[in-house]
């Protein structure tokens, strides 16, 4: 169940052991979409993200999604993205990424460079026309498991291009 935005810091309070909160994807749509400000931008991510998950759990059915980032607060300006690190077991993404490249598709790039067409430095590919922001996390490696739920615990600066070590926040958690 998704906990109240706090109407301070207009964020998820955080979780004392850095956990994501457990939910439906149909209470993201209500909590984030239909009770959120800017529904119509919110909309539109949260139907890419559908298709998004729908997608991933064909190839990764045990996958967990944890849903992070400008989408699941409720600031001042529309969120861009909506910011998913899907976690499975580092055989079956071995096993997926290896078999299906079409898979790829479900992740985020950075520093792409390609030589047809002509386009050098692309600073950030992202899936779903750059409306997801995807990572993968291998969830049978502990450390990596709890870099990401340290990392997703801090909340950014008001301009986004930083985090503070002095504010705490929570994030989601959907399976299929």
């Amino acid at each position: 169940m998704i906990p109240p935005i706090d109407p301070e810091t207009r964020l998820l309070p955080p979780r004392a052991d850095k956990s994501p909160y457990p939910t439906t994807i149909e209470e993201v749509r209500q909590v984030f979409v239909v009770d959120a400000p800017f529904p119509q931008r919110r909309a539109m991510i949260f139907a890419a993200f559908e298709l998004y998950a729908r997608i991933l759990w064909m190839y990764l059915p045990n996958a967990r999604l944890w849903l992070n980032g400008g989408f699941v607060t409720y600031k001042n300006v529309a969120p861009h993205d909506l910011d998913v690190a899907f976690l499975a077991d580092s055989s079956d993404l071995t096993a997926v990424f290896s078999r299906e490249s079409d898979a790829l598709s479900l992740l985020t790039f950075q520093g792409v460079s390609a030589v047809a067409p002509n386009m050098a430095n692309v600073k950030r590919l992202q899936p779903i026309a750059g409306l997801i922001d995807s990572f993968m996390v291998q969830a049978d490696n502990p450390l990596a498991v709890q870099t990401w739920k340290d990392r997703w615990s801090i909340a950014s600066t008001p301009d986004g291009d930083g985090y503070r070590r002095d504010l705490f926040k929570g994030y989601l958690e959907v399976r299929a």
